[in-house]
């Protein structure tokens, strides 16, 4: 299989991926439909402004769900300089190798398909706010965004194509896990099939700026993890203010 043909393939296998994960969703999305309608129409007489009246919204991050994200960013910072454990340089002479030729644009629309299918979902019934997502969604843009900018910034490494010095970590992959795990959260928090397609579609970005000459390994394995914790800090910033949400309603009832 040359080249050509190969790119074709992989375009076609990735294509099937996001196909894959759109009506996953879309089935997962059927099937609450029923059980959420009453549930929704429940929650929004009580206390319909907050985002702690959904139970898909209260993700309750413990400590232990930032080892993760930790983890695979130290990962990756460990391995981006010389090291016995990865090869950096190896993987790109055998990505030139194989898909000398390899371009494709993708990885800029996949980084973004588990919050569109989010959307999706809540303009088709699913439990949840649309504004409560779009709120979690904002604050973990923001995060995402100082953190990759300034690991860019601060690190410096120049990219495999030779382009720019900004290449660790990727902001592409940071962003695909950090909708992800927004999805997941949200939607998946049940459905372990589900779940794992809103991983296998960022996982797939991170393989395609890898193929596409745009990063090196360990830059796609720190991205990942700064992906993750961002939208897990900001599930822990909303967490916080439920917990003094609660902490008030509690008071009144205590007093009246």
């Amino acid at each position: 299989m040359d080249s050509k043909q190969e790119c074709k393939f992989l375009n076609w296998i990735l294509s099937l991926v996001f196909i894959v994960f759109f009506f996953s969703a879309k089935a997962q999305q059927n099937i609450q439909i029923q059980s959420s309608f009453s549930a929704k129409l429940l929650t929004e007489n009580i206390h319909c402004d907050s985002i702690c009246s959904f139970k898909s919204t209260i993700h309750k991050p413990l400590v232990g769900q930032f080892i993760l994200p930790l983890s695979l960013f130290g990962a990756g910072f460990i391995v981006s300089g010389d090291n016995d454990v990865l090869d950096k340089y190896e993987f790109r002479e055998e990505r030139n190798e194989r898909l000398n030729g390899f371009h494709t644009k993708v990885d800029d629309y996949l980084q973004f398909a588990p919050l569109a299918a989010g959307y999706g979902m809540l303009a088709s019934g699913s439990k949840g706010n649309a504004w409560h997502y779009t709120r979690q969604i904002a604050l973990t843009e923001f995060i995402l965004g100082v953190s990759v900018t300034g690991i860019k910034t601060w690190t410096k490494v120049l990219r495999p194509d030779g382009g720019s010095k900004n290449s660790f970590p990727s902001g592409h992959t940071a962003q695909a896990f950090a909708s992800a795990t927004l999805f997941a959260d949200y939607f998946a928090q049940d459905n372990p099939w589900l779940k794992a397609a809103a991983y296998l579609t960022a996982t797939s970005v991170g393989v395609l700026r890898v193929m596409n000459n745009r990063h090196w390994v360990p830059d796609v394995i720190a991205g990942a993890g700064v992906g993750i914790l961002s939208a897990k800090l900001s599930a822990f910033v909303f967490e916080k203010k439920c917990d003094k949400q609660h902490s008030k309603r509690k008071t009144i009832l205590v007093g009246f």
